[in-house]
C-alpha cells in the first residue's frame, strides 16, 4: 500500500513536470518567433544604416566629381566645408546659399 502511494505521488510529480515542460516548449516557440522578427528588423536597420553611410561617404564624389574636397577648402568634422564664406570671390555665403555650378 505504501509502495503504491509513492508510485502514485511519483507519477503525479512526473505529470506536473511534463505539463511544465510543455508550457516551456510553447513559450520557447513564441520567443523564437519574436527573436526571428527582431533579427529581421535589425538586418533591415543595418541595411539602412549601411546605405546612409555609403551615401554620406559618396557625397564629396558627387559634389566635387573626384571624391576630394575642393582645393583650399578642407572638409570640417561636421561634414561641411571650412573656409571663408560670403566673399565675392567664390565663398559660399550663408548656410542657406548654394554655389552656382556651371557646366
Amino acid at each position: 500500500a505504501k509502495t503504491n502511494e509513492r508510485i502514485s505521488q511519483g507519477n503525479s510529480k512526473v505529470d506536473s513536470l511534463q505539463s511544465g515542460l510543455d508550457g516551456l516548449k510553447t513559450e520557447l516557440a513564441s520567443t523564437n518567433i519574436a527573436v526571428n522578427r527582431l533579427g529581421q528588423s535589425l538586418d533591415l536597420a543595418h541595411e539602412y544604416v549601411q546605405g546612409m553611410s555609403k551615401g554620406l561617404h559618396d557625397t564629396p564624389k558627387r559634389v566635387h566629381g573626384d571624391g576630394a574636397p575642393s582645393p583650399g577648402r578642407p572638409m570640417s568634422a561636421r561634414g561641411g566645408l571650412r573656409g571663408g564664406g560670403g566673399s565675392s570671390t567664390g565663398g559660399y555665403g550663408g548656410a542657406s546659399t548654394l554655389p552656382v555650378i556651371r557646366h
